[in-house]
């Protein structure tokens, strides 16, 4: 059987992991493999439940539950997912419908029925719980696509149960050329920065006469309120761009398509960490200072460790929260590479105490706003002390 087609939950070569360190073994599909090969590549497509053991797809038209076997735990079909996310609960955000005034989003308590709605939202492509996961930032896209170029314009929405408050929107002028998932990319694959809980904005440039450039700002979904980064001297209109569990680094490939690492908080340039390896769509361990790079486990100072086997330079790997899991989606679909065991040298991330009661108090000091109990003002102060925790 050809390697490229066999069921999308498939295993790995073995001599590829002896060699590189890492034990791992990846589960097998018994039944329905064509609900693993119409996951896209793209992000949004699968979500791990924060315990670890369950994996969500948008798979097609249906939205799909598996353990870590590959067994099929459940199977709503005809919902139209077209972005999933495991809220901090046992609940899964999904954004599903026909694109326009169709598209909702939903709750599912997994294992309870079908999806509760929380409203409709046209345009919507992507939703991330916020703070206590009462809050949902939303961003929603118009792309039109013309033989001059493409014009897109994605907007922001913080939605609250029934209410809803919008953020604004950025307007961007795309080459020719320029395809909507790419676009998409570049803006969902982020979800929200760890700790500061804001969404990052990576907004294509191309001043006449001058190079394209990427502007890196983030927008506060409570406030609205927009703090600029830094300034990229990218050509591509789409760079996905992915925070550090510590919410300091990002890291995103340049334009020839090796790993960078982008100090968020020093006003730093980037630094190119390897060009041994090229890829697209960087992903953090949750634990560890390792990412899932180009089919690739990769240091944050360079060392390759191995090479996922079938997994090419587009591949996206999405960590389970105990890191011990990683769901590979590339060209041919999905597949699960489990019990991952990472060398002991490989550094870990340093989340002391006081950056945790740091979120914690970010997090009260967000709701107390949300109430009106303080002002605006208050809370920024107050939010500045907070912040000094987690600088460097």
């Amino acid at each position: 059987m050809n390697p490229r087609t066999i069921p999308a939950i498939r295993r790995p070569g073995l001599l590829s992991f002896v060699i590189l360190l890492a034990v791992v073994s990846c589960a097998t599909l018994s039944s329905r493999p064509e609900l693993f090969r119409a996951v896209r590549n793209q992000p949004g497509q699968v979500a791990w439940s924060p315990d670890s053991r369950t994996l969500a797809l948008a798979s097609g038209g249906d939205l799909v539950l598996v353990d870590l076997q590959g067994r099929i735990l459940q199977t709503l079909e005809g919902v139209n997912p077209v972005f999933v996310n495991w809220a901090p609960g046992s609940d899964l955000i999904v954004v599903h419908g026909p694109d326009g005034a169709g598209r909702r989003l939903s709750r599912w308590e997994v294992g309870s029925g079908d999806l509760q709605a929380i409203g409709e939202s046209p345009g919507a492509r992507a939703a991330f719980p916020v703070g206590d996961d009462r809050g949902l930032a939303v961003l929603s896209l118009s792309f039109q696509k013309m033989s001059v170029g493409s014009f897109a314009d994605m907007g922001f929405t913080l939605a609250e149960g029934a209410r809803t408050k919008e953020l604004g929107s950025v307007h961007t002028n795309l080459p020719p050329g320029a395809t909507e998932d790419a676009y998409l990319a570049a803006w969902t694959l982020p979800g929200l920065r760890p700790f500061h809980e804001t969404l990052l904005r990576p907004q294509y440039r191309k001043p006449p006469m001058f190079p394209p450039y990427t502007l890196l700002d983030t927008l506060d979904p409570l406030t609205g309120e927009v703090t600029q980064i830094i300034r990229l001297n990218l050509n591509r209109y789409g760079t996905p761009l992915t925070w550090s569990p510590d919410g300091r680094f990002l890291a995103f490939t340049d334009d020839s398509g090796y790993l960078n690492i982008l100090d968020a908080t020093s006003g730093d340039e980037p630094v190119q960490v390897s060009a041994a390896v090229k890829g697209l769509y960087p992903s953090w361990h949750p634990m560890r200072k390792v990412l899932c790079f180009g089919g690739r486990l990769v240091t944050i100072k360079g060392k390759v460790l191995n090479k996922m086997d079938s997994s090419g330079e587009e591949s996206i790997g999405t960590w389970s929260p105990d890191g011990l899991h990683l769901a590979l989606v590339d060209r041919d679909g999905l597949r699960v590479v489990s019990d991952i065991r990472l060398p002991e040298d490989v550094e870990a991330w340093e989340l002391s105490p006081d950056m945790e009661q740091a979120r914690d108090r970010l997090r009260s000091l967000k709701d107390l706003y949300r109430k009106n109990l303080i002002s605006i003002d208050e809370y920024k102060s107050r939010r500045e002390k907070h912040m000094k925790v987690l600088a460097p």
